[in-house]
């Protein structure tokens, strides 16, 4: 009789055994997903001492470079002409002579050496290389969409750029007074309380 009990209690034991359920972990292997659809990293513009770019002159008048180094002179005749000056004259213009960029006398259209390495670059890519990016945002403005559209705005870039910038804006608002582009009384009348003088263009 005491063995049929041990025989029964195993019985039971095993069942409860088999019952039991046992929890087993499996970590999911876990991988990397590599997207082949991102673009590639544009590589940053790097530019020599010696390439050549396109400098426009954004001022009245005869405006002159010299470089106090080196003895190079470059000699803008009239605003809106265009002239060819080395990025290293640039990078000495920035450190001797910064009021080029910081009365916004001139400003960098593009580069004149025709490579593959320079193809569809952007000014702005242009002017991070010449770590010159802080006066990237003056070298994109349009005078005339300032005068017309953003008068609001000037007397904040005259407290930043200087005589020399409100002389380009006098000249620039005569020319467009003249031409028949700034014939609104009262936008007139705005612009000589902000240039503190009075403009021409009516005989």
């Amino acid at each position: 009789m005491a063995e049929e009990v041990k025989v029964d209690e195993v019985k039971q034991t095993a069942k409860k055994t088999s019952g039991t359920k046992t929890k087993t972990t499996t970590k999911k292997a876990t991988t990397k997903e590599t997207k082949t659809n991102e673009p590639k990293q544009r590589e940053r513009l790097v530019l020599d001492n010696n390439v050549i770019l396109n400098v426009q002159s954004t001022t009245f008048g005869k405006l002159v470079y010299v470089n106090t180094q080196t003895g190079d002179k470059v000699v803008w005749e009239h605003e809106n002409e265009i002239q060819q000056v080395t990025a290293g004259n640039l990078r000495e213009m920035k450190s001797r002579q910064p009021g080029f960029f910081k009365n916004y006398w001139i400003r960098i259209i593009g580069i004149e050496d025709i490579d593959e390495t320079y193809q569809d670059r952007t000014i702005e890519e242009i002017y991070k290389a010449l770590t010159l990016q802080q006066y990237y945002e003056n070298s994109m403005m349009d005078i005339e969409d300032l005068i017309l559209n953003h008068t609001d705005e000037i007397p904040a870039y005259l407290k930043k750029m200087g005589k020399s910038f409100k002389t380009s804006l006098i000249i620039r608002c005569n020319d467009m007074i003249e031409s028949g582009k700034l014939d609104a009384f009262s936008k007139i009348k705005k612009m000589e309380e902000i240039l503190g003088t009075e403009l021409g263009g009516e005989d």
